[in-house]
């Protein structure tokens, strides 16, 4: 009985994490920048570097698995950089494209990638409202820790 109880909750979880990412597909949608800005569904996702600007400033974009449709191949997908926050689980790049966040952070690739422990804890739930100022610290280069304000 135990049992049974546990995998439907599981079944449930899976429902409704699905149909939380529909109902943000929805919604970037609808708030995207003209009629052809892309959605792209984004899981097992990681925040990759791609470099600075002249000024020092963070360019970090989201790299993940992007699937069309529950028939469509998984395949590996990387944005130009991010440049806006919608929500935890949504963000719009430079392109304009926008993306919903599937699922957690892969905290490996993440880590794998160079960004420390307190940078990935505070991308764990997706891009923290203070996301920009995190990354710019990070940044950086004389810096070597996070302040716990940050985190």
């Amino acid at each position: 009985a135990v049992e049974a109880a546990v995998a439907a909750a599981k079944e449930e979880a899976v429902a409704a994490q699905a149909a939380a990412v529909e109902a943000a597909v929805a919604a970037a949608k609808a708030e995207a920048m003209g009629p052809k800005a892309a959605v792209v569904v984004l899981s097992n996702w990681h925040l990759k570097r791609l470099g600075t600007t002249p000024g020092g400033e963070p360019l970090v974009g989201v790299e993940g698995t992007k699937r069309e449709d529950a028939s469509a191949a998984r395949l590996s997908w990387r944005s130009t950089y991010i440049t806006e926050r919608v929500d935890a689980c949504t963000v719009r790049s430079m392109n304009g494209s926008t993306y919903v966040l599937s699922g957690g952070l892969n905290e490996k690739a993440c880590a794998a990638r160079g960004f420390a422990p307190p940078v990935v804890a505070a991308f764990t739930a997706g891009f923290p409202p203070n996301w920009y100022a995190v990354l710019s610290f990070v940044f950086a280069p004389e810096r070597e820790e996070l302040p716990i304000a940050l985190v």
